[in-house]
C-alpha cells in the first residue's frame, strides 16, 4: 500500500491523482446531499452534455451538438447522453489513473518525463475502452430508468420531499410519488427561499428540455394533516 501511494504521488503520476481525488470529493459531497447529479453539468459542459432523461426516452446526447468528428464519436463511444457526464467523467479518471501507474511501473521505472508523455497516448485509449466497458451497465440502468419515467402522470402539480441538502436556484432533488415507484427530480426553486432536506415541495413547472421542475414549498393544512 505504502508502495502504490509513493507511485500515486510521484511527480508523473501525481495530476491524475489530483483529478481523481477531486471526483472522489464530488461524489461525497454527492452522497451527503450537498450537490445533485447533476451539478456537474452546469457552464460549458451543459451546452453539449446534459445527462437528463426526456420523456420521450432519449438523452440529450453530445452527437446532436457535434453530429460529427472524432469528439462526437468519442462521446458516443463513452455513452455520454445515455450515462451522466459525471459518472463517465469519473470511471475515465479512475482508469487512466491505473494505467498510468501500471505503464511507468512497468515501462518507466526511471520516471522520465518525456517517456511518461509519450505513455499517455496508450494510457488514455486502454482508459476509453474500459471506460466504454464499465459504462454499460449504467446505461442499461438509465435505460430502464427511462422506461419507467413513461409510466408516471405527469408531475407538474405533485407533492415531494428535498432529500438534497436543500433546494436552491442552483441546484437541488426531490422525490415524489407518481404511478409507479418514486422518483427522483432534479429540481430549483421557483423563488428567492431555499428549501431544506425534508421540507415538502409542490411541483410547479417542468422544463421539458432539460427535464429540471421549478418548485415552492409546500405548506400541509390542517385537513391534510
Amino acid at each position: 500500500m505504502l508502495e502504490l501511494w509513493q507511485h500515486a504521488i510521484s511527480p508523473i503520476n501525481l495530476p491524475f491523482t489530483i483529478v481523481l481525488g477531486a471526483f472522489g470529493l464530488y461524489w461525497l459531497l454527492v452522497i451527503f446531499g450537498f450537490l445533485g447529479l447533476d451539478d456537474g453539468h452546469h457552464g460549458d459542459i451543459d451546452a453539449d452534455v446534459h445527462c437528463h432523461v426526456d420523456a420521450d426516452g432519449h438523452g440529450h446526447d453530445i452527437g446532436e451538438a457535434h453530429s460529427s468528428g472524432a469528439f462526437g464519436s468519442l462521446m458516443h463511444f463513452l455513452h455520454v447522453g445515455e450515462v451522466p457526464f459525471m459518472i463517465v467523467a469519473s470511471i475515465l479518471s479512475l482508469a487512466m489513473w491505473v494505467g498510468s501507474i501500471a505503464a511507468n511501473y512497468y515501462f518507466n521505472a526511471a520516471g522520465i518525463v518525456g517517456k511518461a508523455l509519450m505513455l499517455l497516448v496508450p494510457v488514455f485509449v486502454a482508459g476509453v475502452v474500459v471506460t466504454h466497458f464499465l459504462a454499460l451497465p449504467f446505461k442499461k440502468i438509465y435505460r430502464m430508468l427511462e422506461k419507467d419515467y413513461d409510466l408516471h402522470e405527469p408531475l407538474v402539480g405533485s407533492i415531494g420531499t428535498v432529500v438534497s441538502g436543500e433546494v436552491s436556484q442552483d441546484f437541488g432533488q426531490v422525490v415524489v410519488g407518481a404511478k409507479g415507484a418514486p422518483i427522483t427530480l432534479n429540481a430549483r426553486i421557483s423563488g428567492l427561499e431555499p428549501l431544506k432536506k425534508g421540507d415538502k415541495a409542490l411541483v410547479v413547472e417542468e422544463d421539458e428540455k432539460t427535464r429540471i421542475f421549478k418548485v415552492v414549498k409546500y405548506e400541509q393544512t390542517e385537513t391534510e394533516e
